[in-house]
């Protein structure tokens, strides 16, 4: 109690340096599994979309284009996320993909978020950053 009452400085600037290391921590590994939950939507959208014939999507896909695995590897994740195909019950599996990977996206971000405010808090229950 007597080196907080002679250094309060220095003890609140350690704690606000472990707060920072442990949300930047937080942060690296939501970062790594949203590039894994990307990469399982990615290649999910690949099978999906190879071959289809494009009814709609971004300006770089032409309507009627017939999907390629190079066109598509020429895409980012937002154009792959708008091109919409002719064949009704992939395009129904498309939809379904995409609202998956953003409905995850927005757990992840909850997650993160739940953790940051519990860190911020002082919560000694926080758990795990995977949520349990």
């Amino acid at each position: 109690m007597h080196i907080l009452l002679a250094f309060p400085n220095t003890y609140f600037a350690n704690a606000r340096a472990i707060e920072r290391a442990e949300i930047e921590r937080l942060a690296k590994d939501r970062d790594d599994e949203q590039n894994i939950l990307e990469g399982g939507y990615l290649g999910r959208m690949m099978s999906l979309l190879n071959g289809q014939d494009v009814a709609s999507g971004p300006k770089d896909v032409p309507t009627d284009t017939r999907l390629t695995p190079e066109t598509l590897d020429n895409l980012s994740r937002y154009q792959v996320s708008q091109i919409a195909v002719k064949d009704d019950s992939v395009q129904k599996k498309i939809e379904a993909q995409n609202a998956n990977f953003e409905q995850a996206i927005k757990s992840l971000d909850g997650r993160f978020s739940d953790k940051v405010d519990k860190l911020q808090r002082g919560d000694p229950y926080r758990g795990s950053y995977k949520g349990r």
